[in-house]
């Protein structure tokens, strides 16, 4: 654990100190605006309204205030945000709050009982990488391993991402999207790491597009951690995914070792008037393998999902859809979002 944190505090002081490598600016500039910040490359979907103040290679954005929608592990939720965000030409600092909205579908859910938690973040972009540690404080939900109920309870959680575009050109690109996180529950005195990343390639011809996508994590409890609450990945939350027909499997497995690959190909309808020729057809197969927390490796569950629908490529970059498909289980399953495969540069 004191391995992990210092490796932590190494990578933010090696963050602050690129701010050299921007060319200084060369005329003054100042500016104060109404700001208007969003996301639409992924979850979270987020958007925040303020006040933004900016001289010369700084920037501050205060208050944002504004509204996301996010997946996690067991459900899709509705979030309130109250937020600062500094900027220093490529790199940021973000601090602020999270209340939950909406609670999710299930016996264990109760609007008294919503997540809320404080969040803090600080990063760097280079030219084609954005690299990041990020650490949220409060009430978050948990699924407990021997009752199965679902409860909110207070986590310290640490977050490592970097994100790559290895390549892009006309008709390729292929990136690189990694995290480590750390959870830790200190009264209930567990504390457990995870693992996981995906390198999503796209090739782009006229009629359409095709992806393919591996995708690998894995989670294990630390030495001394007690074991309350369950730990891993849900197959179809990775694929932004869930079930809308009973399932034979009353919890959906949490696998701490998962892995697949997706392919995807999106036929456009070119041959219609402009304003509608980012409609496409989807088409998907996914399949891939999981074990869960105390299982032998060969004791793991082969994971496979088809299916196929309509989607919308908005802005030219963000392909959202909706399909519908069947599981191992042969169950119903439907995205109605975005695309699982996507690149955010």
């Amino acid at each position: 654990m004191k391995k992990l944190y210092k490796s932590i505090i190494i990578l933010i002081l090696f963050s602050t100190s690129l701010f050299s490598q921007d060319a200084p600016t060369t005329e003054d500039y100042e500016q104060s605006r109404l700001a208007l910040t969003y996301n639409y490359y992924g979850f979270p979907f987020a958007v925040d309204v303020g006040y933004t103040y900016r001289k010369n290679s700084s920037q501050i954005f205060f208050p944002l205030v504004g509204a996301s929608y996010e997946v996690g592990k067991y459900s899709f939720g509705l979030f309130a945000n109250a937020k600062m965000e500094y900027r220093y030409k490529r790199f940021y600092f973000q601090a602020g709050f999270k209340q939950g909205l909406i609670p999710s579908v299930g016996d264990g859910y109760k609007y008294e009982n919503l997540e809320s938690y404080g969040q803090f973040k600080i990063g760097h972009y280079f030219d084609n990488v954005d690299i990041s540690y990020s650490a949220n404080v409060g009430n978050a939900y948990a699924r407990n391993i021997f009752n199965k109920e679902i409860s909110n309870i207070f986590q310290v959680n640490h977050y490592i991402g970097l994100y790559s575009l290895l390549h892009t050109d006309a008709a390729n690109t292929l990136s690189l999207d990694t995290s480590l996180n750390i959870e830790t529950m200190p009264n209930g005195g567990q504390y457990s790491y995870s693992f996981s990343a995906r390198m999503p390639y796209t090739f782009y011809h006229y009629w359409g597009e095709f992806s393919i996508m591996p995708y690998i994590s894995y989670s294990e409890y630390f030495q001394d951690s007690e074991k309350n609450y369950n730990i891993g990945d849900d197959y179809l939350d990775t694929l932004m995914m869930t079930t809308i027909t009973g399932s034979k499997e009353p919890y959906q497995a949490l696998y701490n070792f998962l892995s697949y690959v997706h392919l995807e190909y999106r036929f456009y309808l070119r041959f219609l008037p402009d304003a509608f020729s980012s409609i496409y057809f989807v088409a998907y197969g996914n399949i891939g393998y999981g074990k869960e927390v105390g299982e032998s490796f060969d004791d793991g569950t082969i994971l496979y999902t088809a299916g196929g629908g309509v989607g919308y490529n908005m802005f030219g970059t963000v392909p959202m859809q909706f399909t519908v498909g069947v599981d191992r289980l042969n169950n119903v399953v439907i995205n109605y979002t975005i695309s699982t495969v996507i690149h955010r540069y």
